[in-house]
């Protein structure tokens, strides 16, 4: 139970950044559907899953203002995989470019990107990697990339970061500054497509619904006992 957190107006936490530092390790923080006007820092090991079954309308918004809506800042000491499912990114323009950033990470981390709507605009990058960044792998799988400057900056395969792309729909095919190197796997439509896009796929990370119904009732159950 100590390890789901749910965000939202009802909910124990308000605000996703406040339910990661309040996090433990290997926490699933589930965000029901909101515009959440944050910037988020994931910088341990927790993963995030928008409380949706319809990924493809963008619900559950990270909208950054004028920064970075996200950005991933977390060095594991030993192999680890972050999840980040069901999102819309948004930012307006400003002086970074740059709508998802990978920051700080190693050879350990890895990080999935699945279901999830990225809208940069026209001089932004979708994803983006700092310069120097090593990085096991990103894996961006049945998601929508809005195309600003270009989608994706900085992969290069000098520093092992390796990217793979999966049922995922552009918004152009224009693939200018798209990677250095070709991605371990390359799949994806200009237009929509059965198969592809947000709305197809599953969720790796599923919301353990029942635990808080099975917990309450437990609680009842055992105040009950204890009045007989």
């Amino acid at each position: 139970m100590d390890k789901v957190i749910f965000v939202g107006v009802k909910r124990d936490y308000h605000k996703i950044q406040t339910a990661i530092n309040n996090a433990k390790n290997n926490s699933i923080i589930v965000v029901d559907p909101g515009v959440y006007k944050e910037n988020v820092i994931v910088n341990k090991l927790v993963n995030l899953r928008a409380n949706t079954n319809n990924p493809e309308n963008g619900d559950i918004v990270i909208d950054g203002g004028k920064d970075i809506p996200v950005v991933f800042d977390y060095t594991p000491d030993e192999e680890e995989v972050v999840y980040f499912e069901g999102f819309q990114l948004v930012r307006r323009e400003g002086s970074c470019q740059k709508a998802c950033l990978i920051s700080n990470s190693n050879f350990n981390l890895s990080i999935v990107f699945n279901k999830n709507r990225i809208l940069a605009n026209a001089s932004q990058y979708a994803l983006s990697i700092s310069r120097g960044v090593c990085i096991n792998k990103v894996t961006i799988k049945h998601c929508f990339l809005q195309r600003g400057e270009a989608h994706i900056g900085r992969f290069d395969y000098k520093n092992t970061n390796h990217l793979s792309i999966i049922k995922t729909e552009l918004d152009t095919s224009t693939l200018f500054k798209f990677c250095k190197g070709k991605p371990d796997k390359l799949d994806i439509v200009e237009s929509p497509k059965e198969g592809y896009g947000p709305k197809y796929g599953e969720y790796y990370m599923e919301i353990p619904s029942y635990t808080v119904r099975s917990s309450i009732l437990s609680k009842i159950k055992n105040f009950l006992s204890s009045k007989i």
